[in-house]
């Protein structure tokens, strides 16, 4: 079982720097008292592939609301369940808790179709309702990935904030290659396996801070859940 986490350094909110860090925690909570004293935020997954919504969820906001960590929501939708809309309601369900951006996962090794047409009309109307009910969706995908699951060429998404995986080892976004309509992109997973609070943590740069939907100040999921 996987928990995918995006963390702020603490020092990111005196100087603004374009640094993030994303993390993935495998079979583990989260250690809010730990991760309280390095960092400013963390991104918990909150919907798992398999079509439910992660049974760890509503404790590590809890943990991570004790603390007072600041949290944003991530979410792997499952292709093969249907019906997006209801999957996404579910999640929200989970919690009481108001949320401002959602992160949705395009990766080729989740539960996606064969068939592009059938995959894009599952991502539209699943961006669709989020974007009906309030939020903002965040597209976290590879070139590669997304290329596979949606076709090449499809720009319909293009106008989301995008973060892209490409573990080369830099921190920097210059190795960015267009595609999907995408000419520049929010943020750069970089890196992986990047030790902190005992958990492997993949590293996240963002490419440009005035387009990063985590830098605009705003505190998300600080309310308690039940």
């Amino acid at each position: 079982m996987i928990f995918a986490l995006l963390i702020l350094p603490l020092a990111f909110q005196v100087t603004y720097s374009n640094k993030l860090y994303s993390g993935v925690i495998a079979e583990k909570v989260i250690d809010a008292e730990c991760i309280r004293h390095l960092y400013t935020g963390v991104i918990v997954r909150g919907y798992l592939s398999s079509g439910m919504v992660d049974p760890n969820y509503v404790g590590n906001i809890k943990r991570l609301n004790s603390r007072h960590v600041n949290w944003w929501l991530y979410m792997n939708p499952c292709f093969k369940c249907g019906n997006p809309v209801a999957q996404f309601n579910n999640l929200i369900a989970a919690t009481t808790v108001r949320h401002k951006s959602i992160i949705v996962s395009v990766m080729d090794n989740q539960s996606w179709g064969s068939d592009v047409e059938k995959n894009r009309e599952f991502l539209t109307n699943l961006t669709k309702e989020i974007k009906g009910q309030g939020y903002v969706t965040v597209i976290m995908t590879s070139k590669y990935s997304y290329e596979k699951i949606m076709g090449e060429g499809w720009a319909d998404l293009c106008n989301l904030p995008l973060y892209y995986q490409s573990f080369d080892g830099k921190d920097n976004c210059d190795n960015f290659v267009p595609f999907c309509g995408w000419y520049q992109a929010n943020g750069k997973i970089y890196e992986n396996n990047f030790p902190a609070c005992d958990i492997k943590f993949d590293v996240l740069v963002g490419c440009d801070a005035s387009r990063s939907p985590f830098l605009t100040g705003e505190a998300q999921g600080t309310t308690r859940a039940d």
